[in-house]
């Protein structure tokens, strides 16, 4: 809760109470919206799953393989970030005194606190890691040109052991440290943040549960892994677009030189650069979809958004990006099945292309 140094403006209720600016986390928003996006976000990664073990290629390709474990991750984190307060202790020690008031029913404790954090840390840093192992298998594939079956035997088993290995830097120290907690700064959900908050900023506040130190370094851990990704990300995504804008122009010479244009070999060169467009534009729709969930809380954890209320402004930007992160955050699956059902559809419908869209 931020004490307001000006008049409150009554007309934003209820982010406006008494002089007192109160934070999402303290709103039915914090307890409503991250339900229905997680719970959304939960069941389209489990039809992912669904398409996949229907389709005649079931596990035997890489890419599902990939999106199997995207899907698996991210059902462990959406349903963890969907049940919002439900985990979260009945009652804190001197939450009264602290001020603290989340909304929601609070039916765990510490035990279903910590276990709620783990699965969110768990599946947001497994899931985020499987986009970035996504990219790496699309450079090594367009980029690279590798045969499918190098890329299974010397590339693939580190696009799963990577984004696992992630996930657990990310979710398991905090369990030794009594770090997940509900605070001011873990959203609508346990988190890794010492309790009470005060104790990280004011000397002379004890920290109950958690040290400041510990919250520190997690952060520090997880902006770092978060550029780590996305270095990962956009340096894979550069050699595929080059690999495009180089294979573009060969396309156009052999063209301009080619007197027989309907030719058998040149028809599938063109076929086959045609879907490896499609492929880019479907690793880009990716990270989109990427970008959305990560840089509102990583723009908040690094501090690039002034979250100490000391204008009208910085209060209301802040409250927005807290607010984002709500609803974008939980949100990743139903985005990545729009992106995998599309281009499902498209492949479909290039082989088909008398079959309509709803046919499909």
């Amino acid at each position: 809760m931020r004490n307001s140094t000006h008049d409150c403006d009554h007309n934003n209720e209820p982010l406006c109470l008494s002089g007192i600016i109160v934070e999402p986390w303290e709103t039915d928003y914090a307890a409503l919206v991250p339900r229905f996006t997680g719970g959304l976000s939960a069941i389209s990664s489990t039809l992912i799953i669904y398409v996949i073990l229907r389709s005649e290629t079931r596990l035997s390709s890489i890419y599902h393989r990939i999106m199997f474990g995207m899907s698996l991750a991210d059902i462990c984190g959406s349903i963890a970030m969907a049940l919002t307060s439900l985990p979260m202790p009945s009652y804190m020690p001197k939450e009264e005194i602290f001020g603290y008031k989340w909304t929601g029913a609070r039916l765990g404790n510490t035990f279903t606190c910590d276990a709620q954090g783990f699965f969110v840390f768990f599946g947001m840093g497994c899931m985020f890691n499987y986009n970035a192992m996504l990219c790496v298998y699309y450079a090594c594939a367009i980029a690279f040109a590798m045969r499918e079956r190098n890329i299974k035997k010397y590339v693939e088993p580190l696009l799963h052991i990577i984004p696992i290995l992630a996930g657990l830097a990310f979710s398991v120290p905090p369990l030794f440290f009594e770090m997940y907690n509900p605070g001011i700064s873990a959203y609508a959900w346990c988190g890794p943040v010492a309790y009470p908050d005060e104790c990280v900023v004011y000397q002379g506040v004890e920290c109950i549960r958690g040290n400041a130190k510990m919250r520190n370094l997690i952060q520090i851990v997880i902006a770092v892994v978060i550029l780590y990704v996305f270095f990962l990300i956009f340096s894979s995504l550069a050699l595929v677009i080059w690999k495009v804008i180089q294979t573009d122009r060969m396309i156009a010479k052999v063209t301009r030189l080619c007197r027989d244009r309907g030719n058998g070999n040149m028809l599938r060169v063109l076929e086959n650069h045609r879907n490896t467009k499609a492929v880019v534009a479907q690793a880009m729709s990716y990270i989109l979809a990427f970008l959305l969930g990560v840089v509102p809380p990583f723009l908040l954890s690094i501090g690039a958004v002034d979250t100490s209320g000391q204008s009208e402004e910085s209060i209301k930007f802040a409250d927005n990006f807290e607010k984002l992160t709500l609803v974008f955050l939980p949100l990743q699956g139903f985005f990545n099945f729009v992106i995998f059902v599309s281009f499902k559809i498209y492949n479909y419908r290039r082989v088909r292309p008398d079959v309509g869209i709803g046919r499909v």
